[in-house]
């Protein structure tokens, strides 16, 4: 597969298994969504109580137009299924106020302004979200020998060509096997040597997609605090000849956040940080200290208990 095949591939994906319910029984409104809905099946009902008869949901979204006669009964409709935590709510309403309480609804729960946003800037905004969600998995990889790379497809539909070159954790030897991980939040690789490493759905990000936060040609603020917070890590882990795996078990963490914490691509939390060094049986000053450290051993010298 070559390059040019694989973006071609990827613009011509799209979102399509995505269905959503609009509850509402204005003709202007439903009309409006049904000319500008492209991101699957969109199914519309008059009230709350139509939607409620329901015996299951197909629905992932719910776009609830709140001058329905019935809306006082959301909080009911939140809780008719045992599943309605897991999927999105969007509300129209007839203001919103200056000072919105948005941020303290659930990250599923989003408000619009009846008034003031289209139909087309509710649908992208659905498509911002299913983006930024799909990153996070990785639906397909394949090994190009062709290439010496792995071609990616995230969430998103979008392939990425990942070359080995670009992961020091590779070496020159032949790539045996490329699988998905069990969360699909990352893949592995296995080489003929023996050598077999993770690689996070952002580490792909980092190396391929130039709009990503971190990419690595950008000079993101604080991201020199992050690589050298990742890098002593890193070298602590090394030293102790334990693998991502086996630290990310002691310390209580999943092996791509870890990995990536290693990479420099997030910023750990004080609780984060105090786990993992208690798991390498180090200080936490070791790791952030802004001072150089003035020997590697010292990183990752034990803490000696009378």
């Amino acid at each position: 597969m070559s390059t040019a095949a694989i973006e071609k591939e990827s613009s011509a994906r799209e979102i399509r298994d995505f269905s959503a319910s609009l509850i509402t029984n204005h003709e202007a409104l439903i009309l409006d969504f049904k000319n500008v809905w492209k991101l699957g099946s969109l199914d519309v009902k008059p009230s709350l109580g139509a939607l409620m008869t329901e015996r299951t949901l197909r629905s992932r979204l719910f776009i609830l137009d709140t001058n329905v006669h019935d809306s006082d009964l959301f909080r009911l409709a939140l809780h008719r299924f045992p599943e309605d935590e897991t999927r999105r709510w969007y509300l129209l309403v007839p203001g919103v106020p200056e000072h919105s309480c948005e941020s303290l609804l659930p990250p599923t729960m989003r408000i619009f302004n009846r008034e003031n946003t289209s139909a087309k800037q509710i649908v992208d905004a659905v498509r911002t979200e299913l983006e930024r969600e799909g990153e996070h998995h990785i639906l397909s990889i394949r090994y190009v020998p062709e290439l010496s790379g792995v071609a990616v497809q995230l969430g998103t539909g979008k392939i990425y060509l990942l070359p080995l070159s670009d992961l020091p954790e590779a070496d020159r030897t032949a790539v045996v096997a490329a699988n998905i991980g069990e969360d699909d939040s990352y893949f592995t690789v296995t080489q003929a040597s023996g050598n077999w490493f993770e690689v996070p759905w952002d580490d792909v990000l980092y190396h391929c997609e130039p709009a990503y936060e971190y990419y690595k040609d950008r000079q993101t603020p604080g991201a020199s605090d992050d690589e050298r917070i990742g890098s002593r890590l890193r070298e602590a882990r090394k030293m102790r000849e334990l693998t991502v795996a086996e630290l990310a078990r002691r310390a209580g963490m999943k092996r791509p956040n870890l990995s990536r914490l290693e990479h420099g691509r997030h910023r750990p939390s004080l609780d984060t940080l105090e786990r993992l060094a208690e798991a390498l049986d180090i200080p936490v000053a070791r790791l952030v200290a802004r001072r150089p450290v003035d020997k590697v051993d010292s990183v990752a010298e034990p803490r000696r208990h009378d």
